[in-house]
């Protein structure tokens, strides 16, 4: 006789298979089985595990590789500049001196001088010098010497305009035959002389003084040029 209620526990449950590994999934009361169902899981590969060797490799490598680039980085050192060797400045040049001396100072014309400047006349050796050059003889503080100028190159007409202390004496025409010209001196001690260059006969201008001290020749001079001497009267 079949029984119309059985126990629905008791009824065979159909078995679920492992949709991965193909098994039968066991129902209640089948634990011991032969293996433990495993839960559903996505199969992913096993990370990469470096052993000791593989790191201390690279540990090396970067540390290789950090030495290099913080050599590469490196500031340099600023590039010296050249070196300069100190120079002594170049020597001025020598001023022009033209020595006078007992033989070129004109007592005659100085004592001339004086008695016609005080009279109220203008003596002859005197008369384009300056009035302020005038005084200074008739005052005895300048006597009078006489000075041969020549032209030292050659003689085609050069003409010089002479200044005594910066106050003008005269016009002179050059030749190689010379020239006598009567300059005020002050009596031991040094002079301003300048020389200007008037009139080029050609080929530029030049001078030379000559005394029984010795010559002085000038540079070649275009007109307008002017030169600087100091006159020593002893």
């Amino acid at each position: 006789m079949t029984d119309r209620n059985p126990d629905p526990a008791s009824e065979e449950r159909p078995q679920r298979r492992d949709p991965e590994r193909g098994r039968p999934e066991l129902g209640p009361g089948t634990e011991g089985a032969g293996y433990t169902p495993l839960p559903d899981f996505e199969t992913r590969p096993k990370p990469r595990r470096f052993g000791p060797l593989a790191a201390l490799g690279l540990a090396l490598a970067f540390g290789l590789g950090g030495v290099g680039v913080w050599h590469g980085m490196r500031p340099r050192r600023p590039a010296e500049p050249p070196r300069v060797e100190a120079q002594a400045p170049a020597p001025a040049p020598l001023a022009q001196v033209l020595a006078v001396g007992r033989a070129e100072f004109d007592r005659a014309a100085t004592e001339a001088a004086r008695e016609a400047l005080k009279r109220g006349d203008v003596p002859p050796v005197l008369a384009q010098a300056s009035p302020d050059l005038r005084r200074e003889v008739a005052e005895a503080r300048m006597d009078l010497f006489s000075v041969r100028l020549v032209d030292t190159v050659a003689e085609d007409g050069d003409v010089v305009i002479i200044f005594v202390d910066g106050k003008p004496l005269g016009r002179v025409d050059l030749s190689n035959a010379g020239a006598v010209l009567t300059l005020p001196l002050k009596p031991g001690t040094s002079t301003g002389l300048k020389v200007v260059a008037e009139k080029d006969g050609g080929g530029g201008v030049t001078f030379g003084a000559v005394t029984s001290q010795g010559q002085v020749m000038s540079k070649v001079m275009s007109v307008g040029e002017a030169q600087d001497w100091t006159v020593l009267a002893r």
